[in-house]
């Protein structure tokens, strides 16, 4: 039965496209969150939006919690399906920067939701 097994996974493994990665799930970020001790849970959020959309994988959702974001938010990640960034409660959280708030020069599949985004330049 092993080897039956093991032959099974191994074709599974070389099918184009599926992959046996965990896909989708809620995710965290909060001001007071920390991206090196973080896990993006609702109990140990990650800090910058930045390292959210990097770690997630596609078909997720990250609620970004109340609160001042400071600095350029760059989204570069290219999503198959697709992530969703979302304020959480809608327009609590702020992205400030003195220029451009948010760049995405590669990025792919992102929507960004219910968030107040101003700069001062």
């Amino acid at each position: 039965m092993r080897t039956h097994t093991s032959i099974l996974l191994s074709a599974l493994l070389l099918v184009p496209g599926l992959s046996l990665a965990q896909s989708g799930g809620t995710y965290y970020v909060a001001t007071g969150g920390s991206d090196k001790d973080g896990d993006g849970t609702s109990d140990d959020p990650w800090a910058p939006i930045e390292h959210a959309v990097e770690t997630v994988p596609d078909d997720s959702l990250v609620l970004v919690g109340p609160g001042r974001y400071d600095g350029q938010v760059r989204l570069d990640p290219v999503f198959a399906t697709g992530i969703t960034v979302r304020a959480e409660p809608l327009y609590q959280a702020q992205l400030r920067h003195n220029a451009t708030v948010v760049i995405c020069y590669y990025g792919k599949g992102i929507t960004l939701e219910g968030f107040d985004i101003a700069h001062d330049g």
